[in-house]
């Protein structure tokens, strides 16, 4: 199942090169998420009065029917903050799917002791 997939930008306009990098890894976050149905997608760009560099937010949440599921990272660019991101979004998807799992397991099912 796709995902439905909404793009958001702050100060900044998203490229087409941005969305379809995106668009080619959130096939990896379909098979994770359990019941996400929307990836929403927010690029922030921010300039620091103190620097003279620009900051790159990308913010990345997975709604569903369950809990909501969400990732941030800072960075110059938008794929290295994308990448990032995209990165603690797939552990926190890979957690939340085993404690499901171990959580199916110890309601009612065998589970093997130690000594088995």
């Amino acid at each position: 199942m796709a995902l439905q997939t909404t793009f958001t930008g702050r100060n900044i306009t998203i490229p087409d090169r941005f969305k379809e990098h995106v668009d080619s890894k959130s096939e990896k976050i379909a098979q994770l998420a359990d019941k996400g149905q929307r990836l929403e997608i927010k690029v922030s760009s921010e300039s620091s009065h103190r620097r003279a560099d620009t900051t790159m937010t990308v913010e990345l949440t997975v709604v569903g029917r369950g809990k909501v599921i969400r990732s941030e990272a800072q960075s110059d660019d938008k794929f290295a903050a994308f990448e990032t991101a995209f990165n603690k979004l797939l552990e926190r998807l890979r957690r939340a799917r085993d404690r499901k799992k171990n959580r199916a397991r110890s309601n009612g099912q065998h589970s093997p002791s130690v000594g088995e």
